[in-house]
């Protein structure tokens, strides 16, 4: 199904200075215990059979619109006016940028889940620092604040600030039911991410908006549809500037978003899909922005991150799935090096900017807990 409706010229993306980083909500399900007066299961389908209305409903509360839809046989990704939403029958990730209230959405998100039978059994949240802190809406004015909605909702709840505080960083929030690591691992679950910022302005020129060029001749022209070959593509260029696109390979999806004007630009690449190593779509990505700076995150299970490629290097650039020398090699420097250990997963944060050879050594941090969040952090 390809659905597609024109965009409202008062969203909050015809901002000229708008927020491109996205708030990022991924919610894991589980079939809710029966008694013996409900015998009621989760449906196959399970989030899957929720009809389009009802998610339209609920995103009207994070103050966003749904663009267009597109699915395969695992899951359906929805691209929204603000970012995009994917749904398979006991997973959804909802990322919406600008001035959107996305935590406004988790009462409503947790009541269509229990309409399937499904309650919630793992939370992430995540999103970078903001741009205009003070243009966001409540409960999205601050870190801390977030973590106080979250907690009022999940129970075992952990928040953590990942990087520099006065500097580009990434924000971090994870509850989860204590489960059987086994049971845990049945399951293949890997997230790659690139949030990427001073976009060379020449690259940028397809993602305005243009009658005489199509979307798909955009995703052409900045070779975006060579990221995954092969892949089922929905996209879109907003008016008067800004693109989105959702790609679906197999059980997998990939997104990107972005925000092309100079005073603000930036653009964020998400996937799903494991592979054995990520630094050539690393590289891809790079090539179509050419940034000056940007953070690199890759979070997984033990189960995905097992089956990672093996990188080793005398100066320690080497990571499983990730040779970060080959990203120097564009010109880069590191400066943020974290390895966070959770309980169930592990996270890699990289930071690298335009190479100064001025500029100090990186920061290299190998931890099982980072900053405690502070209302320093936006």
């Amino acid at each position: 199904m390809d659905t597609r409706e024109t965009r409202s010229s008062s969203t909050s993306c015809s901002m000229s200075n708008f927020e491109g980083p996205e708030k990022v909500l991924e919610l894991w399900f589980a079939p809710v215990d029966s008694d013996a007066n409900d015998k009621k299961t989760a449906p196959e389908k399970g989030l899957r059979a929720i009809e389009r209305k009802v998610w339209e409903k609920m995103l009207n509360l994070v103050k966003c619109q749904v663009i267009s839809t597109i699915g395969n046989e695992h899951l359906d990704a929805y691209l929204l006016s603000e970012s995009s939403m994917f749904v398979y029958p006991r997973q959804l990730v909802l990322k919406t940028c600008g001035t959107t209230t996305l935590l406004e959405a988790v009462p409503e998100l947790l009541k269509i889940a229990k309409s399937v039978g499904l309650a919630v059994q793992d939370v992430f949240y995540n999103r970078q620092n903001f741009f205009f802190p003070d243009k966001q809406l409540h409960p999205h004015r601050s870190f801390s604040d977030e973590v106080k909605v979250l907690d009022s909702y999940f129970r075992n709840g952990s928040a953590y600030v990942v990087g520099k505080v006065n500097g580009n960083h990434w924000n971090f929030y994870n509850a989860e039911k204590k489960q059987i690591l086994s049971e845990i691992n049945k399951v293949e679950d890997v997230t790659f991410e690139m949030l990427l910022t001073g976009l060379n302005p020449k690259l940028m020129k397809p993602f305005y908006f243009n009658p005489q060029m199509t979307s798909k001749e955009a995703t052409s022209r900045s070779k975006i549809d060579l990221l995954f070959p092969g892949a089922k593509i929905d996209d879109f260029i907003f008016e008067p500037y800004g693109y989105s696109m959702n790609g679906l390979l197999g059980d997998g999806y990939f997104t990107i978003h972005i925000t092309p004007q100079e005073n603000c630009s930036f653009a964020s690449f998400e996937t799903n899909i494991v592979l054995e190593d990520y630094t050539d779509l690393a590289l891809k990505i790079l090539k179509v922005f050419h940034p000056k700076r940007f953070i690199l995150t890759l979070m997984g299970n033990r189960a995905s991150l097992s089956k990672l490629k093996k990188v080793r290097d005398e100066n320690d650039y080497g990571k499983s799935g990730l040779d970060a020398k080959r990203l120097c090699n564009l010109g880069f420097r590191i400066d943020d090096d974290i390895l966070l250990k959770f309980e169930h997963y592990d996270l890699v944060f990289l930071q690298l900017c335009e190479n100064d050879k001025s500029v100090a050594k990186k920061t290299t941090v190998n931890a099982k807990q980072c900053a405690k969040c502070t209302n320093m952090s936006t």
